[in-house]
Order: structure tokens, then sequence, then C-alpha cells
């Protein structure tokens, strides 16, 4: 239990600093180290946390569209979850076409990382896992939105309802898991001014509210990171070489 919160910090801390969400392949690596597991089965563990968490948002996005005028669309990003789920269900019912597959690709460790990969989800996709990941899931994701609302409405002193909140969050959330910059730096900001002004809220007082929020999430996580990682001997140049 405490390498996976270790883990799980150091990879936040990481994801705020390099680029690429290279934070997962940093946390991978050091579960893979205290656990004696591979990296490629622990990157398993970090595609179904990062599914969970776009499905939550697509489900809160789509109940929005659904129950009021928004000018939100969430169809691509739909078509998108719901094609990783029907490749999922294919690996699943007949695994014998993925390995195919991945046999057919040129690198050898490629090849070796795609194998072990697919075996993961094979043997991971059954009807336990998804429950208690989505118990889990809905816990975590219902502390970010207390905490989004919490920062909007009583720091920011901005007017919203909680559709307005749930809009904002889902909006954000979906720029901050996609975006490719440290920590969704930019990227994270503009979603929050982007959906914010679909609800009257000024550019200026949307950017103070998108700083103070990223902030709060963005230091403690980072500087607490970088401390474990100092405390377990961990750095990014150990990962480099094993995880190329």
């Amino acid at each position: 239990y405490t390498d996976n919160v270790v883990g799980t910090i150091i990879g936040q801390g990481m994801n705020n600093i390099l680029p690429a969400k290279i934070g997962e392949v940093v946390k991978a690596y050091y579960l893979a180290r205290e656990s004696g597991q591979t990296v490629a089965w622990l990157i398993g563990l970090v595609f179904w946390e990062r599914f969970f968490d776009l499905n939550l948002l697509l489900l809160l996005g789509l109940a929005i569209v659904l129950s009021v005028s928004s000018p939100l669309s969430m169809g691509a990003f739909g078509l998108l979850v719901l094609g990783v789920w029907l490749s999922l269900l294919v690996i699943r019912r007949w695994p014998q076409i993925a390995r195919s597959l991945a046999v057919r690709l040129p690198v050898q460790r490629v090849r070796e990382f795609s194998l072990e990969l697919i075996e993961h989800l094979v043997v991971g996709l059954n009807l336990t896992v998804v429950l208690v990941s989505a118990f889990w899931s809905v816990l975590i994701w219902l502390q970010y939105v207390g905490q989004v609302a919490l920062v909007l409405i009583l720091v920011a002193g901005l007017e919203l309802d909680l559709t307005a909140v749930l809009v904002i969050f889902v909006v954000s959330g979906v720029g901050m898991n996609l975006a490719g910059s440290p920590g969704g730096l930019g990227v994270y900001e503009a979603a929050i001014v982007l959906s914010a002004g679909w609800f009257g809220v000024g550019q200026e007082q949307a950017l103070a509210a998108a700083i103070v929020l990223h902030v709060i999430q963005y230091m403690p996580s980072t500087v607490l990171g970088l401390l474990l990682m100092s405390r377990f001997n961990v750095s990014y140049k150990q990962v480099r070489k094993p995880a190329s």
C-alpha cells in the first residue's frame, strides 16, 4: 500500500514537471522496482486508471448535454471512448487477433512489451476490476468536483450554479487529461476561461480563478513528489534507459 501511494505521488509530481504524461512511466518504473513486476504490466494498470478517469468525464459531460442546453459538445470524445471500449472487447473476446497483430511489430522490445500488455488487459478485464475501479474513481472525482466548486464559488466569488461548475470541471478535466504540456500548464487555464465564459464570467476573473485552482493542485503534489523521489532514490535518468 505504501509503495502504491509513494509511486502515485511521484508520478503526479513528474507529470507536473515533464511533458507528455511521462510521470506515468516514472510511476510504473518505481512500482516495478519495488514490487518485482514488469514495467509493461504496471503500464497496464496506469492505462486502466486513465481510462476510468476519461469515462467518468464522458458520463458527466453526456449528462450535462442531455439535461441542459449547453455549448459543450462531447460527440468526438464519446466516439473516442467508445472506440477504446470496442478495442478492449475485441482483445477480451478474441485475444488471438491482438496477439497476431502484436507479433508483427518490427522492434523486438516493442513487440514483447505489446504482448505483455495484451496479456495484462485480457486478465484484467473482468467485472470485479470494473466495479472496484469505478467505485474508487467516483469517490476521487467527487473530491475533485468539490475542490473546483469551493475555489470558483467561495474563493473567487463567481456566481455559478452546480451545472456551470460541472461544465467547467468537465472541460478543464478533459483538457488536463489530454494536454501534453507539463501539468497541463496553459491548456487547463484556457479550458477554464473558455467554459466559464459560456456562463458570463469575464476572462480576467476566470483566468485568476484558474491560476489559483491550478496552483492548489500543482504545488503540493510537485513538491511532495520531488521530496519522495529524493527519499526513495528515484531519478528521471534512471527511468529513461529501461523506459526506452
